[in-house]
């Protein structure tokens, strides 16, 4: 069962912040969801 995590929209303005996020979602770990 993979977890879901909620990004608010201001976490993902640092690029290599939202570079990490992003590539750690794809590998499966969880499941990626942002607010607008």
């Amino acid at each position: 069962m993979r977890f879901v995590v909620i990004y608010d929209a201001c976490v993902l303005y640092p690029a290599p912040l939202r570079d990490l996020l992003m590539r750690l979602a794809t590998t499966g770990l969880f499941a990626a969801r942002w607010t607008e």
